[in-house]
């Protein structure tokens, strides 16, 4: 269901976090863009401390950017007057990682559900409020909500699942998910990707899918972007990500994940080594240390992420691009050769 329609961008994004008692900062997020298409999920993948979550705290106005640019359906997020900052907190929802911390225990699921409304003034009255938060619910297959139930009434899935309903109420253009299925059990989680795929089908919506998880993200995604060390290092299509991954880090991420086959962990590399710390980052590539096929040159430079040989398939590597080269040389001498 996507189009050609730009909903939100991310341009040039940098955050960077004051140690306490020094001079020095934690550099969380470097100079990662990224767009959104009307309909479309762009996953965002990556370690534990690779700045996913910052990126998502970003666009949802919790955080301010150190530098660089948000823009929502054309107008900078820092440009918005008082009104258009009520469409956007409206247009741009979230959905959290664990369904039970996000809910208060005390209130009835219904109320929680349409508190967005109440919040940002937008029910005409209190029927119309109850009548748009029903219809969330039922739009995530939970009809059978009263409005006497409460969350320790309900599974993991039906809770993240009113979570999404909440998220959904405002009717939103976009909705950040921070980890929406990683304290959720297999079933649960499939119920829960399932309602995700249902919703944007009927709504349009797009997401940006924060996750270390990538087992979820063939499913649902339309363009991963691998982060590591708060910058993006390899950006695909999803088919792309998981059938010709070309940095050293995607693979090593790929060769973690259970697949039920397999054959597909054949030519994954295996990650060694510590992470380098974000407050003292070594000159050049961040993963140089951690890499098997890093040369010197790697060292000296930030490898940019430019487009590979097929394009729309970007990446951040000096020896990625090396070896693209010479495979397209070798393509073209074998077309030449009589």
């Amino acid at each position: 269901m996507t189009n050609d329609e730009t909903v939100l961008e991310c341009a040039e994004l940098v955050r960077h976090f004051p140690v306490k008692g020094s001079d020095k900062v934690v550099q969380a997020v470097n100079d990662v863009s990224l767009t959104f298409g009307a309909g479309e999920t762009v996953a965002l993948v990556g370690e534990s401390g690779s700045g996913k979550t910052t990126v998502g705290r970003m666009i949802l106005g919790l955080l301010a950017p150190t530098s660089g640019r948000i823009v929502y359906q054309g107008t900078a997020l820092d440009e918005m007057d008082r009104r258009q900052r009520r469409d956007y907190r409206a247009g741009v929802q979230a959905v959290f990682q664990d369904p039970y911390d996000s809910l208060d225990p005390r209130r009835p699921v219904l109320a929680s559900v349409r508190e967005p409304l109440r919040r940002l003034e937008l029910e005409e009255s209190s029927r119309d409020g109850t009548q748009r938060a029903m219809a969330a619910l039922e739009a995530v297959g939970l009809a059978g909500i009263t409005a006497k139930t409460r969350p320790h009434d309900l599974s993991g899935s039906a809770c993240q699942r009113v979570g999404i309903a909440r998220a959904l109420v405002t009717r939103p253009r976009f909705i950040v998910l921070d980890e929406p299925t990683s304290a959720l059990s297999p079933i649960a989680r499939a119920e829960v990707m399932r309602s995700l795929h249902d919703v944007q089908q009927s709504t349009g919506v797009s997401y940006l899918f924060i996750t270390h998880d990538l087992a979820v993200v063939e499913s649902l995604a339309h363009r991963v972007a691998v982060m590591y060390l708060g910058r993006v290092v390899e950006a695909a299509a999803s088919g792309d990500v998981f059938g010709r991954r070309l940095h050293p880090y995607t693979e090593a991420l790929l060769g973690s994940v259970l697949f039920p086959d397999p054959d597909r962990l054949d030519g994954f590399g295996v990650l060694r080594g510590e992470i380098p710390s974000p407050i003292d980052l070594p000159p050049g590539c961040a993963f140089a240390s951690r890499c098997a096929i890093a040369g010197d040159d790697c060292r000296t430079a930030v490898p940019p992420l430019i487009d590979d040989a097929v394009a729309g398939h970007h990446v951040a590597c000096i020896r990625q691009r090396t070896r693209s080269r010479d495979r397209q040389l070798t393509s073209t001498l074998r077309k030449e050769t009589p």
